[in-house]
C-alpha cells in the first residue's frame, strides 16, 4: 500500500521527521512506479516559503487523493514555493538524476501554470550560492500528472552539513510574456527515478604515464615560449612547466603516433593532473587540449576542446571530454596532441611567469555495455539477387572472399566507375522495420580495402515507400569509425523512420561516395565491402527522448561545405538569398499571410507578413524575383489588410491568423508591438512601390491604426488588447522593442500619441559599464527597432541607441566565451543569445545569466552584422563549422540549437528570418533604412522625440548619466 503524501487530516500541520534518516531507515521506498521521495512527504507546511511570490499553501484532497493546495497571489509573475532542505535530507539526489513531481491543474481553472521549474541554492549561514535550476518539458495537462525535472549534476552533490533551499515555481507563459496565476492548483507525490550506478567496466589507461620516461625534448612550445623539465612534486614524477611570461597562452605540443593512438577510439574523456602552486601570484585557468593531424609535414587540425579543473590549487585533476572527431585518429598518422594553459579575467588573457606542474595523461574509456548489439536479421539473410544500384552501375555480390568480424560472408560492393555516388537498393517490409522502433541508432559493418586508391568517405542510409507509389520516407548520414580496415558506420534512427507503415513496402537505400572539403565527389572504381547490420539499444535518458538532432539530406551537407569556402561577402549574400526564400515560399499566395514558423499546420504571424513586406523589395533589388512578381505579391498583401481579409480593430490586428481565412487565430490578442512591425514592413514595400497603388495601401494601412485607443486610458501604449477581457494591464513602459512602436505612434500621420510620452520611457541603466538594458538582455529588442530605423549617429537626451546596440552584441558574444567552459554550444565562437526556440520550449534567453541554458540562436548573431561585423562574420562562419548540417536547412539558418542537450531544431520562425534579411541588407548597403528613412511622417516623429546627431561615441548620453549619478 502506498503512503500518502500529506499523512495528516486536513488542515492539520506535519512536523518535519528527518530523524528516520539518522535512524538508518531508507530515505526513498520503492514502488511500482519509482521511488517515493520520503523527504517530501515529512515537510512540514509551516517551513514552505513563498519567495517573496504572495503564494499561500495548505493540505487539501483531490480525486481522493492528499495534496497541498497552492494559492497564487493573483499578482506575481510567478507563483513559488520555497522548501528548507538539509544536505542530508538531499543525500539521495546523488543516487537518482530525476524529480517528479505530481501535479493537478483543475479543468475548471481559466488559466493554469504551463510552466514549471525546480531550482536549488545553498542557504548555509543566510548567504545564497546556486546551485543550478531546471526546466520541465512536460507538456501540462488537465488532471493529475508527472511533472518531470531532470537534475543538473551540480544540484545532486550536496554536502550534508550545509543547509539549501529548493525553489518551485510555476507561471503561464504566452505570447506576451507571462501572466499572473490566480486559481489554485495541487500538489502531490514527488518521485525520484533514473538511477545511476557507476560503470564497473570504465577503464582508465595511461597516454603519457610518466613525463620523465618519456623524451621530454620532444614536446615543443607551439611558438608560445615556454620551457618545460622533468620534476619531483610531492615525490610524484611530473614535469616542469615554465611559461614566458610574456606570451599570452603557455602552450606544449606532444607527438602521438601508433600505440599511443590505439585507444582514443573508445575514449570518452583526457584526465589531466595539473599541481598548481598557491604561492604563484596567477596561475592558469582556463585548459585547452587540441589535436592536429600532421603526417607528411601538413597541417590538418582535428578537434579541440576546453577541460575543467576540480579544484583550485594543488594536484588536481582537469578533464576533457572528447571530440569524435578525435576518436576517429588513422594508426599510421602522425599527430600532435597540444595543451594550452592561461589565466582569462574580464575577457582577457594575463600571461603566466610561475612554473605549474603536470603529472600523468589519462584516457577513460566509455563503459561497455554487456549488451551486444542485435544484429538485423532481415539484412543477414540477404540475397543478392534481389538489391537493385538505383541507375548508378554498381554490382552487389555476395562474397566468402572477405567475412565479416563474425565469419559471416560480406556483400561485395563494385562501383560503376562513372558515377558520383555508388548504391544499392534492397526491398523491405514495413513489418522486417517495427523492431527499429526499439533502438536508438543502425550500425553497419564496413570494409575498406587499404590498397584502394580512393575509399568511400560518405554513408547515406535512405528509405522510401513503394506500397502504391513511390513516397520519400527520409534519409541520414552516417559517421564512419575509420578510414580503412573494418569499421562501423553509425546511423542514429531519425524520427520519421519511427512513423513506418507496417503494412507498407520500402525500398532502402545505401548510398556511399568519396567527396572533398568543398563537397565534390569523385566517383569510385574499387570494390569494397558491406558487413551486417547491428540495431543499438538506445539510452533511456531524457536528453535523448527530446533531442531532435538527425542529419539532414545530402544538399544540406554540400551546401554547408560551399558557404564555408566563400569569401566573406559572397557567405553574406548566399545566407540572405536562403533566408529570403522563405517569404517567398512559406506564404499563402491568394491572401499574402506568412507562416509564423516552417511546420505544415502553422498559423500566420502578423509580425512576419511585416518581414515579408520588408523582404520584397530586398528580392526585386537583387534579382531574385522580379519587379512585377514582388509588385504583386505586395499589392496582394497590403488588400488583405486594409480590406477586411485580415481580422482587427481600430487598425490593429490579432496576433496570429489563420492562414486560409485571416481570422483570428486561437484566442491570441490585437497585438500593438506585431501590429507595429507589420506597419513598418508594409512602409518600406511602399516606399519601393512609390507612387503606386502599394504605396496608398501601405499608407492607409499606417493611417488606419488608432494608436490612443490602444492606450487604453494608460499613459503608455498597452501590450494588447481582447475581445473578452479588454486591454492588459501591462504596457509598453520600458526599454525594450517597442522603440519602433513609438516612432509610428508619435508620427502617426491620424491618431498620434503625445510625444512627451517618450519621456516616461524608463530606460534602465548599468552606469558603470554605460548602457541601457532590458532585464534578461536577449538580442532581439536591441535588433528589431534598428531593423528599420536608421540611428547611427543619432541620440534622444537619454541614449545613443546604434552605440546601445553596438554594446549588447559585443556583450552577447562576449557572455557566451566566458560561460563556453560550462555550455558546450557557446564554444570555439558560437554565440547569440535571444528569444528563441529551445529544448524545454520558447524562451527569452539572454546575456544577463539569469535565463540561459547552452541555447543559441543563430539569427541574434548573424543580426548584429551591421553593427558588429567582425565578430558577426565570425560567428556565422563559427555556426557553420560546428554545426554543419544541424543549423542549416532548407530556408538557412534554423531558429536554435542546443549542443549541451543534443537538441536541434528543425524548424525556421518568421520573425528570425526577417531579422537576419533585413539587417544583412542593411549591412550591404542600408538598403532598407533608406526605404523606411524616407518616410516624412518618421523623419517628423524622431524631431519630435528629441533625436539630434550624437556627439560621441556613448551608449547613455552625459546628460542622462549625470541625472542617473544625481550630479
Amino acid at each position: 500500500m502506498k503512503s500518502q503524501f500529506w499523512k495528516a487530516p486536513l488542515g492539520l500541520l506535519i512536523s518535519v521527521s528527518l530523524a528516520l534518516m539518522s535512524m538508518g531507515l531508507p530515505a526513498v521506498r520503492a514502488q511500482d512506479d519509482g521511488v517515493v521521495w520520503t523527504t517530501w512527504e515529512n515537510l512540514a507546511i509551516d517551513s514552505i516559503g513563498d519567495d517573496n511570490s504572495g503564494s499561500r499553501v495548505s493540505t487539501a484532497e483531490v480525486d481522493g487523493k492528499a495534496a497541498l493546495m497552492v494559492l497564487p497571489s493573483g499578482s506575481a509573475a510567478e507563483t513559488k514555493l520555497a522548501i528548507p532542505l538539509s544536505g542530508a535530507a538531499l543525500a539521495e539526489f546523488a543516487t537518482y538524476s530525476r524529480l517528479e513531481l505530481e501535479v493537478f491543474l483543475p479543468e475548471g481553472n481559466a488559466l493554469n501554470p504551463n510552466k514549471f521549474f525546480l531550482g536549488m541554492a545553498d542557504v548555509t549561514d543566510d548567504g545564497f550560492d546556486w546551485k543550478g535550476g531546471v526546466f520541465s518539458p512536460t507538456q501540462p495537462q488537465i488532471g493529475w500528472q508527472r511533472v518531470v525535472f531532470t537534475l543538473e549534476t551540480s544540484m545532486r552533490n550536496l554536502p550534508a552539513e550545509r543547509s539549501f533551499k529548493m525553489f518551485l515555481s510555476f507561471f503561464h507563459e504566452g505570447a506576451d510574456g507571462k501572466q499572473p496565476l490566480s486559481e489554485p492548483f495541487y500538489l502531490g507525490k514527488a518521485y525520484l527515478s533514473g538511477a545511476e550506478t557507476p560503470p564497473e567496466s570504465a577503464e582508465v589507461l595511461q597516454v603519457w604515464a610518466a613525463w620523465a620516461a618519456k623524451d621530454i625534448s620532444r614536446i615543443g612550445d607551439d611558438n608560445s615560449g615556454s620551457r618545460v623539465e622533468a620534476a619531483q612534486q610531492d615525490g610524484k614524477a611530473a614535469l616542469r612547466v615554465l611559461p614566458s611570461g610574456t606570451a599570452a597562452e603557455t602552450k606544449l605540443a606532444l607527438p602521438l603516433k601508433g600505440a599511443d593512438l590505439s585507444d582514443w577510439a573508445q575514449a570518452e574523456q583526457l584526465l589531466l593532473e595539473v599541481f598548481l602552486p598557491e604561492s604563484n601570484a596567477l596561475n592558469p585557468n582556463k585548459f585547452f587540449v587540441g589535436m592536429a593531424d600532421v603526417t607528411g609535414g601538413e597541417f590538418n587540425w582535428v578537434a579541440g576542446v576546453f577541460g575543467r579543473l576540480e579544484a583550485g590549487t594543488g594536484w588536481a585533476t582537469v578533464s576533457y571530454s572528447i571530440d569524435p572527431a578525435m576518436r576517429n585518429l588513422t594508426a599510421d598518422h602522425d599527430y600532435m596532441l597540444y595543451l594550452s594553459f592561461f589565466h582569462e579575467g574580464a575577457g582577457d588573457k594575463q600571461p603566466l611567469s610561475e612554473a605549474f606542474f603536470l603529472g600523468e595523461i589519462k584516457l577513460k574509456l566509455s563503459p561497455k555495455t554487456a549488451l551486444e548489439p542485435s544484429l538485423w536479421t532481415v539484412w543477414q539473410a540477404f540475397n543478392s539477387g534481389m538489391f537493385g544500384d538505383d541507375n548508378t552501375g554498381t554490382r552487389i555480390l555476395r562474397s566468402e572472399d572477405v567475412q565479416t568480424p563474425n565469419g559471416s560472408p560480406t556483400l561485395k560492393i563494385v562501383p560503376g566507375g562513372s558515377a558520383d555516388e555508388t548504391k544499392l537498393a534492397y526491398p523491405v517490409s514495413g513489418t522486417n522495420l517495427q523492431p527499429w522502433l526499439d533502438y536508438g541508432q543502425l550500425e553497419l559493418e564496413v570494409y575498406l580495402p587499404e590498397g584502394n586508391s580512393l575509399n568511400p568517405n560518405t554513408f547515406f542510409l535512405g528509405l522510401a515507400e513503394i506500397t502504391t507509389e513511390w513516397t520519400w520516407a527520409g534519409g541520414l548520414f552516417g559517421t564512419p569509425s575509420g578510414t580503412s580496415g573494418w569499421i562501423r558506420v553509425v546511423f542514429p534512427v531519425q524520427t520519421v523512420y519511427r512513423r513506418l507503415n507496417p503494412n507498407g513496402t520500402y525500398l532502402m537505400y545505401i548510398a556511399s561516395f568519396h567527396q572533398d572539403a568543398n563537397g565534390n565527389k569523385t566517383p569510385l572504381r574499387e570494390a569494397f565491402h558491406l558487413g551486417s547490420i547491428h540495431l543499438v539499444p538506445a539510452e533511456k535518458s531524457a536528453a535523448a527522448e527530446t533531442s531532435q538532432e538527425s542529419e539532414p539530406d545530402d544538399t544540406y551537407r554540400q551546401e554547408v561545405a560551399i558557404l564555408l569556402n566563400m569569401d566573406d561577402e559572397t557567405l553574406i549574400e548566399a545566407v540572405a538569398r536562403e533566408t529570403f526564400d522563405y517569404f517567398w515560399f512559406e506564404v499563402n499566395p491568394a491572401n499574402g499571410l506568412i507562416k509564423d514558423r516552417s511546420t505544415p499546420d502553422s498559423v500566420s504571424s502578423i509580425a512576419a507578413v511585416g518581414f515579408g513586406l520588408a523582404a520584397i523589395p530586398i528580392g526585386v533589388d537583387r534579382g531574385w524575383i522580379s519587379y512585377e512578381d514582388g509588385y504583386q505579391r505586395a499589392l496582394t498583401t497590403l488588400k488583405t489588410f486594409t480590406s477586411g481579409g485580415a481580422q482587427g480593430e481600430r487598425g490593429f490586428f490579432y496576433h496570429f491568423l489563420n492562414m486560409e481565412t485571416g481570422e483570428r487565430a486561437w484566442s491570441s490578442e490585437l497585438s500593438s508591438i506585431d501590429t507595429a512591425l507589420l506597419v513598418a514592413g508594409a512602409l518600406v514595400a511602399g516606399q519601393y512601390f512609390a507612387d503606386s497603388e502599394v504605396q496608398q495601401l501601405a499608407d492607409q494601412l499606417y493611417a488606419n491604426v488608432d494608436w490612443e485607443w490602444m492606450r487604453g486610458g494608460a499613459e503608455m501604449i498597452r501590450m494588447g488588447w481582447k475581445p473578452d477581457s479588454g486591454f492588459f494591464n501591462a504596457t509598453w513602459d520600458h526599454f525594450d522593442e517597442s522603440l519602433i512602436m513609438y516612432v509610428l505612434a508619435i508620427g502617426s500621420p491620424t491618431h498620434p500619441i503625445p510625444p512627451s510620452v517618450w519621456d516616461k520611457w524608463d530606460r534602465p541603466a548599468n552606469v558603470t559599464e554605460g548602457y541601457v538594458y532590458l532585464p534578461g538582455e536577449p538580442l532581439f529588442v536591441y535588433q528589431y527597432p534598428l531593423a528599420f530605423l536608421d540611428l547611427r549617429a543619432k541620440e534622444d537626451a537619454y541614449v545613443n541607441y546604434w552605440n546601445n546596440a553596438i554594446k549588447a552584441c559585443q556583450r552577447n558574444r562576449q557572455f557566451a566565451l566566458e560561460n563556453s567552459e560550462k555550455y558546450s554550444t557557446y564554444r570555439n565562437n558560437v554565440w547569440g543569445l535571444s528569444a528563441s526556440d529551445g529544448p524545454f520550449g520558447y524562451r527569452a534567453y539572454g546575456a544577463a545569466g539569469i535565463n540561459h541554458d547552452g541555447t543559441v540562436a543563430p539569427y541574434a548573431a548573424v543580426a548584429c552584422l551591421p553593427m558588429t561585423p567582425e565578430i558577426a562574420l565570425e560567428g556565422t562562419r563559427a555556426l557553420l563549422s560546428e554545426f554543419g548540417t544541424r543549423v542549416w536547412r532548407e530556408y538557412g539558418f534554423v531558429s536554435a540549437i542546443n549542443k549541451d542537450e543534443n537538441w536541434y531544431s528543425r524548424e525556421h520562425i518568421g520573425i528570425d528570418q526577417g531579422n537576419i534579411l533585413l539587417m544583412i541588407a542593411n549591412h550591404q548597403d542600408g538598403f532598407v533604412w533608406r526605404l523606411f528613412m524616407a518616410n516624412p511622417h518618421i523623419q517628423r516623429a524622431l524631431e519630435k522625440m528629441g533625436f539630434v546627431d550624437s556627439q560621441g561615441d556613448y551608449a547613455i548620453t552625459p546628460r542622462y548619466l549625470n541625472q542617473l549619478l544625481g550630479r
